[in-house]
Formats: structure tokens, sequence, C-alpha cells
């Protein structure tokens, strides 16, 4: 039996969010929590520390560490926290010195002999999925067995020279997978939230139904494959009632990118959760080219459905049609009419500062979600993370020496030919600002505030960071 330390490296809130710390989400990883329920169910001791937990500071975690004595440490990081990666498997080296050291997440993903030759604290990187290849370095590392050939789907650093192994297929049969140790994480659900605007109800939590996504967004790497593989609704329900049941959870957030990529899987959950879980609150993400059926839209909406947050990105069809979104500003008008017409709340998702941006562009997002009736929006900066065909693009117009660090979504990038970061800068705040100050929204969340009064002090601290935020000047 090997003993395990994961960590999920994640940025302070205040680094992601900036001045929207106080609204920002502090949730755990869910990849690092399915790798620890995967490992304790193949017999390893597995220990979880998380850097947005409460109290977690890094000398907590090596006292922690040397008392734990693991075989092995796995971190696992954005672009944006791979500095804190390093930092934190630094500091453990000298704690745990017999540990081998393993990094994964997103970022080793795109790029895994570039994160090792980076990092050299790191034995290890994990492309793709990780539980399995957890497992098996795991058992490879319990046997004593030196110089082995790395798993699959892992690189390795052997000598002066890194060694990779065979391409690992992704998981087929998610129902095959052990649920997440949500039971590892301290404080856990209390000590975590959703973004202040992204629940009604707590505690609350995430969860994810499916991996893999057949599209070709530019700004999406496809670290877990193009191939869509979904959970089934008895397994959907499973882990819903462990969250409700064991740790007191009255709403989820289902973080899938598309959760009504199979309509007849979401209507079966819909059921069961309306039958075994009523009172239960939950949001969804869906492309708009989905949302056509007006019977689903009130079944999801018994069963508990209060928002559906959409990826428009832009209302400008010909930056939609250059990143691979394949939408048309149409099917999002009329996914937008079918959502409020089943009386659930929209959100929008924007991106400022994908290729071939200008002003008047920026300016149709602007007056899209105005005119619209979204109830938020999220707008993020064009960001080229690795493995993105956005990264893939900007480096053959101009090679760039990317700041992963800044690579938070809340930091703008210069596109190549693109638009001035502080131009971009200034169009968030003007559309921030533009957004939620219209009468319709502070109306609509004065209906909140009125539903759901126990939800006045945090949406108090929302507003005063919005504030600060979009102040002018």
């Amino acid at each position: 039996m090997a003993r395990v330390l994961l960590i999920h490296a994640a940025l302070g809130a205040g680094l992601r969010y900036g001045a929207l710390a106080w609204a920002g989400a502090r949730l755990p990883g869910l990849g690092i929590l399915y790798i620890a329920g995967a490992l304790r169910k193949a017999g390893h001791r597995v220990m979880l520390a998380d850097t947005t937990e409460p109290g977690f500071t890094p000398k907590n975690l090596a006292d922690a560490a040397r008392a734990f004595a693991p075989t092995l440490v796995g971190i696992s990081a954005t672009s944006a926290s791979m500095a804190l990666a390093g930092r934190l498997a630094g500091l453990l080296k000298g704690a745990v010195p017999d540990a081998a050291f393993v990094i994964g997440g997103p970022h080793a993903s795109a790029l895994p002999e570039q994160t090792l030759n980076d990092l050299a604290v790191f034995d290890f990187a994990v492309a793709g999925e990780g539980e399995q290849a957890a497992v098996e370095l795991a058992d490879l590392l319990d046997s004593k067995e030196k110089d082995f050939a790395p798993p699959a789907g892992v690189w390795a650093r052997q000598a002066d020279k890194l060694v990779r192994g065979p391409m690992r297929q992704p998981v087929k049969n998610l129902d095959e997978l052990a649920h997440p140790a949500w039971d590892l994480l301290k404080g856990f659900p209390l000590a975590y939230s959703p973004a202040v605007f992204r629940y009604q109800k707590k505690p609350a939590a995430q969860m994810v139904t499916s991996r893999g996504c057949p599209h070709s967004c530019i700004f999406c790497a496809k670290t877990l494959g193009k191939s869509l593989r979904l959970a089934s609704p008895e397994c959907v329900l499973d882990q819903a009632l462990i969250l409700n049941k064991k740790f007191s959870v009255c709403e989820i957030a289902f973080e899938d990118d598309h959760f009504l990529a199979d309509k007849d899987r979401a209507a079966a959950i819909c059921e069961l959760l309306a039958k075994n879980l009523p009172g239960l609150s939950f949001s969804i993400s869906s492309r708009a080219d989905a949302i056509d059926d007006k019977a689903l839209l009130a079944l999801l909406r018994r069963a508990g459905c209060w928002q559906i947050n959409l990826g428009i990105e832009s209302a400008d069809q010909k930056i939609l049609d250059n990143s691979g979104k394949g939408l048309c500003l149409m099917q999002v008008e009329n996914a937008l009419a079918l959502i409020a017409g089943a009386k659930i709340k929209s959100k929008g998702f924007f991106i400022l500062g994908l290729l071939g941006e200008s002003r008047a562009s920026m300016e149709k997002s602007l007056n899209f979600a105005c005119k619209s009736p979204l109830n938020d929006v999220s707008v993020f900066f064009a960001t080229p993370f690795p493995g993105t065909g956005l990264y893939k693009k900007w480096l053959s117009r101009r090679p760039f020496a990317a700041d992963f660090s800044a690579m938070t979504q809340m930091q703008p990038f210069e596109a190549p030919d693109g638009l001035p970061a502080k131009t971009l800068a200034a169009f968030h705040k003007h559309f921030i600002r533009s957004f939620y100050l219209q009468g319709r929204v502070v109306k609509d969340y004065m209906g909140r505030l009125a539903a759901y009064p126990a939800n006045a002090l945090p949406l108090a601290k929302g507003l005063a960071a919005w504030a600060l935020f979009t102040r002018k000047g």
C-alpha cells in the first residue's frame, strides 16, 4: 500500500479575481478528488490538501507531509498556478525527500515535456485523465521496482532524459470511476462556495457528469479528449444523494460544458432528482443550439433548475465563426427567449479579445447582453491556454513569451494585431458596469434577496467587490 499526498494547487481569490475576490468562487478541485477516490479504491492510503482550504499555509502542509510520510506526492495545477505548484513541490521535497513527485492538471496535460523541463523538482507528469495513471504509478512505486517503464499517459524523468509512456485511452464508462473523495476535504462543504452570484442556497457543491467535447472552439483545450462520455442518470443521482445525505448539500452547480448534449439523459436525470431529492436547487450549462425543447425546460425547472449558463462569447457573428463555436446569434436569441419563458434565469459568458476583436465588435456584445433577457453575465479575456487553437494561432502569427501566471482569464492578453490590453481592460469594466446598472437587473437582484434573505451578507460583499472593480478612473 502506497501513501499518496494529493494537493490541489489553486491560486488565492485575490490573485484570480483581483478586486472581485469577494464575489469569486472558492471551490475544491474535482479532478484530484476523483483521483483520491480511485487511489483509495485501489487500496492506497490518501491524504488530501487544498490550497483554498481554511487555515492552509505551506508550513502546515510541510508539517503534515512529514507526519504522513508519503510514497508519492501528486499536485494538480492550472497554467496560472504552475509556479505555485513548483514552490510547493520544492518545499515538500525538503520535508519528504524520499517521496516521488508527479504533476498533473490541464497545463501538464497540454505541455508534459515542457512542464518537466521547467520544473525539475517533479519526477513525473501525467497527461490526460489521471485516475488510472495515478493508481498504476502508486502500484509501481509501492513495489520498489527500479527503472520501470512509465505507465500509459505518464512522462518520467530517468537519468538525464525524459521517457514517455504510451498514450492512455480515455475512460469509456464514467460509472466505473470511484466517486470523488469529498470526505477528505477539510471543512467541506461549508468552507467552500461557488461564486456569490452562482447559487441560491447553501451548502452548495459542484459536480461534473461528463467528459470530453466534440466541438472545436479555439479558446478551449481538449485535455479530456473530443469523445463525449456521459455518466448514467443513476450514477448522477448516486453522487447527488451522497452530497445531500452525507454533507447536507442543498444546491449543486453542474459544471459540465454541455449538460444537454444528450437530452434523453438530461430528462432522466431531472426525473430522478425530482423524485428522490425534492427541494434540491441546481444550475447547468449548455450550448444555445440545444435549447429548443419547451417540455425539457419545464422538466428542468420542476426538478429544481433555477439557472442555465450559455457560452455566448461574442455577439459579432464573424468573431463567433473565427472562434470555431459553430453557433449563430439567432440560436442564442431563441434559446434565451425559451429559457425566460420557462421562468429559469440565464447567465451569458462573453470573451473579449478573440481574433478580429474591435471596439465595434465589443459594443455589439454589450448591446446584445443589455437588450437580451439575460439575468447575469460573466466577461472574460481571451487567453491562449496551452493546448488551445488560440495558443497555436497566436504563436503562428507572432512568437510570444507566455506568462502562464497571468492565465486567469481575468487579465487581458494582447492578440497579435489585436487591441491593446488597456483597451480590453477598460471595456471589460464598462461592460460589467453597463449591464448591472440596468433597472431590470437591479430589480432582479432585489427579488433574489427577498427570496433568499440568508444571502444578504455574501451578496453585499459581492456587490461591494463589484462597485470597487467597476469604479471609474
